[in-house]
């Protein structure tokens, strides 16, 4: 019986539906008071369900980062009245597909069945979420292998960067720790710890959720109901606490061994909520994001400087920035920061081109429905539009949003958020020579825009 649900739930999973193509979600309420997006696909043997409770990892009590991390493997770890071994049997017996994980702005959860077993599945996570497996044997399971993992990324270039910037960026917000923790903190962290975070945060106010595929309405409204209707109404802690990153224009050197740069730069950038969200995912497809952008352009293909080279923008529940790395030899490590601050200036000076415009929402609107492959793909997206505030209805009115940007809507954009002389660089491995950091002459220093609204997504 294994066998056989697991190649219907693989074929499931991998097939497009042409429904998906033309997703039209709308907003369910359950008599227990719970809200979600819902779409109907009745070509499917599928049903999917992604959920989180906002919060995660900034929500980790002061000395403790990490302790987020732990609920979550403590969720993925049984029930109190199944250890891991009988609880991961009745999940392949039955080919329901369960993960819980958290990172800097909540901890979330999936799940995937086949229709004939939904009653099964929805029972198991009622079951996880209402009496999760804390025992002493599992957190001592979770506590290694979190140092286990700790100890693997200790000397990793790219940890070691993330882990500069992170400080660097947020110097008194949560934000500065990784979600899943230190060393010295996760230390710290016990099960009485992780017992009072699940209580304290997987809340009905804190969730949000996405039901997808071939669930008819009503038993999508029952079966929240089901999974989620003990939870507590209300946690006691507030999740807004917006910060504006630090990016100053200065550089960090990381000294180690190696024969590359690891380059990683920074740029202020705008929250999730800002109006011009679409234009900020547009110039990132333009500046950096494809083989086609500038940024690769410039570095890799005119001038053979380095192998890897990208930009996009982070969006968090707090903030916003726009990130970028470049990886090359230290020989070539000066000239390639050079031309990335050479780029930036001159995306400030002159804006983009239409030409650059129209190509961008070329793949902006042909590339959307690639992302619609599948329930459990479908479902993961309703829930980040909500995380995002999206409108239940941005999925109709996205591609009319794309098209009418005009290029003076972006290039005044351009003018509003980018600011090269805030180009804040962290390079692990040093440079053969230490880079020049000036801002080509004929371009004018900008003051720093005011603070934006709130908002979010992690380095």
């Amino acid at each position: 019986m294994m066998k056989r649900y697991l190649v219907l739930l693989i074929l499931a999973l991998t097939c497009i539906s042409p429904s998906q193509a033309m997703i039209q979600p709308k907003i369910i309420k359950t008599p227990g008071g719970l809200t979600a997006w819902y779409a109907y696909d009745p070509k499917t043997p599928v049903i999917a369900i992604n959920f989180a409770f906002r919060g995660g990892a900034r929500l980790d009590p002061a000395g403790k980062a990490g302790l987020s991390s732990f609920a979550a493997g403590i969720l993925d770890s049984g029930t109190m009245n199944r250890d891991p071994k009988d609880f991961d049997a009745y999940k392949q017996d039955y080919a329901i597909q369960m993960g819980f994980s958290a990172d800097s702005d909540q901890l979330g959860g999936a799940l995937a069945t086949l229709v004939p077993d939904k009653d099964k599945a929805f029972d198991l996570l009622h079951e996880v979420l209402a009496t999760p497996r804390l025992k002493d044997d599992i957190f001592q399971i979770i506590m290694n292998q979190a140092k286990i993992s700790l100890a693997n990324v200790a000397n990793e270039p790219s940890y070691l960067a993330g882990r500069k910037l992170q400080t660097m960026l947020f110097p008194n917000h949560p934000y500065r720790y990784p979600s899943e923790g230190l060393p010295e903190t996760i230390d710290k962290i016990t099960l009485k710890d992780v017992e009072s975070f699940l209580k304290e945060n997987l809340s009905k106010d804190r969730l949000v959720i996405s039901v997808t595929g071939n669930i008819s309405e009503g038993d999508a409204i029952t079966a929240l109901d089901k999974i989620f209707g003990s939870l507590p109404e209300k946690s006691a802690k507030p999740v807004d606490n917006q910060v504006k990153p630090v990016i100053d224009g200065s550089t960090e050197i990381i000294d180690m061994k190696i024969p590359q740069s690891m380059i990683y730069f920074v740029l202020p950038g705008i929250t999730y909520d800002d109006p011009d969200f679409l234009k900020a995912a547009l110039l990132m497809h333009i500046m950096g994001e494809e083989q086609s952008s500038r940024l690769f352009r410039e570095v890799r293909e005119k001038n053979g400087l380095a192998y890897a080279v990208s930009s996009t923008m982070v969006w968090m529940q707090d903030t916003g920035y726009i990130i970028g790395m470049v990886g090359t030899t230290k020989a070539k490590a000066d000239q390639s920061m050079n031309i990335v601050k050479h780029e930036w200036a001159h995306l400030k000076k002159d804006g983009i081109t239409a030409e650059e415009l129209e190509n961008a929402k070329t793949f902006m609107l042909h590339s959307y429905p690639l992302h619609f492959r599948n329930s459990s793909g479908i479902s993961k997206i309703l829930l980040g539009y909500q995380l995002f505030h999206r409108p239940v209805d941005y999925f109709q009115k996205r591609e009319a949003l794309i098209k009418a940007i005009t290029l003076k809507e972006m290039n005044d954009f351009i003018a509003r958020v980018i600011e090269p002389a805030k180009l804040t660089f962290v390079v692990v491995g040093r440079p053969d020579q230490a880079p020049a950091l000036d801002i080509p002459s004929d371009v004018k220093k900008e003051p720093a825009i005011p603070e934006s609204p709130v908002e979010t997504k992690k380095a």
